[in-house]
């Protein structure tokens, strides 16, 4: 949304992620497409009162043997496929369940009660990135609405995939409704959350994140630690740009957390419940950023297979304010 400001004019976006249900805004936001568009190039198969679909790629779903089929049993067993949860959100997908549940409202969607479109999540169940209005139907077995509608993120130690160039698993959003963005103006990102259950490495809860693979493009992680401390993690500012950690304070699993990120000009602010703290990183001319928010569990399988994170989220906002750092 555009809009001037007071003492000279810039463009002002914002992005506000809570979305309460109102009358009506359920219908809105469920998906309406017949089970007839989903599977269209995978096998069908029918198991009790669920319909998955399988890869072209196994030759059949779900019989004797299914595992060792091209795409394996994820792909090709109905089993495997029902457990994960993934339900299908676009004609060409496979490995997912169709079902009633796909053709009308998800109850399980964190997007049905939360506009997603400017986000899309990045899942370590699959190597697949859900976007936009897929969001408003899409749900897994890490990616739900809880209990207390908060929207759930748990990742599993031995979640099997990855973002490129990470060696963790990561349920995270990351903002797509804005162009990245270079230092200068003024972008902020705010939520309230919980960590539930975190692994023995910890968690990363928000992030404003480089575009390039340089070691500044890693602004500033957010990490929940196994104790419970709370630090804004940065790079100093001289070569090698080892991390630098400024502390934020101690909190217990289950705790209602609210923080606030922002850049201003080159001016890095991070507050949590109430503890501030400020920095002034180094970055490239040329680097683009944005944020992220989740659960970028910091363990994999080589910590413990049974272990996990889990994070709930109960509003995220972003606004970003180009060219105008705010006096």
């Amino acid at each position: 949304m555009a809009a001037q400001g007071l003492g000279g004019n810039f463009l002002a976006f914002c992005i506000f992620v809570q979305v309460p249900n109102v009358p009506g805004r359920l219908s809105e936001l469920s998906t309406k497409q017949n089970v007839d568009n989903f599977c269209t190039l995978g096998i069908r198969k029918r198991y009790k009162d669920v319909e998955v679909c399988c890869a072209r790629t196994c030759g059949q779903c779900g019989d004797p043997g299914c595992g060792s089929q091209i795409g394996g049993a994820s792909k090709c067993c109905v089993k495997p496929i029902i457990k994960n949860g993934l339900h299908c959100v676009s004609a060409d997908e496979d490995g997912c369940i169709i079902s009633d549940t796909t053709a009308h409202t998800n109850v399980n969607a964190p997007g049905t009660v939360f506009n997603l479109n400017g986000w899309k999540l990045q899942t370590c169940v699959t190597h697949k990135e859900i976007s936009g209005h897929q969001l408003s139907s899409y749900s897994d077995n890490n990616f739900f609405l809880a209990s207390d509608k908060g929207m759930g993120f748990r990742t599993p130690d031995n979640c099997p995939h990855f973002t490129p160039h990470s060696i963790h698993p990561r349920t995270e959003l990351r903002e797509i409704g804005v162009k990245d963005w270079k230092l200068g103006g003024t972008h902020e990102l705010s939520a309230a959350c919980k960590v539930m259950h975190v692994a023995r490495a910890g968690t990363v809860i928000a992030q404003i994140h480089g575009s390039t693979r340089d070691e500044r493009a890693m602004l500033m992680l957010l990490y929940w630690l196994h104790d419970g401390t709370v630090e804004a993690h940065v790079k100093h500012n001289e070569p090698p740009y080892h991390t630098k950690r400024l502390d934020l304070g101690r909190y217990k699993l289950g705790e209602l957390m609210k923080y606030e990120v922002s850049m201003e000009g080159t001016k890095l602010a991070v507050t949590v419940n109430g503890a501030h703290v400020t920095y002034t990183p180094p970055v490239t001319d040329e680097e683009t950023f944005y944020f992220k928010a989740g659960n970028y569990n910091q363990c994999n399988s080589n910590c413990d297979e049974n272990d996990y994170a889990e994070v709930r989220f109960y509003e995220i906002r972003t606004k970003h304010f180009n060219n105008k750092v705010r006096g």
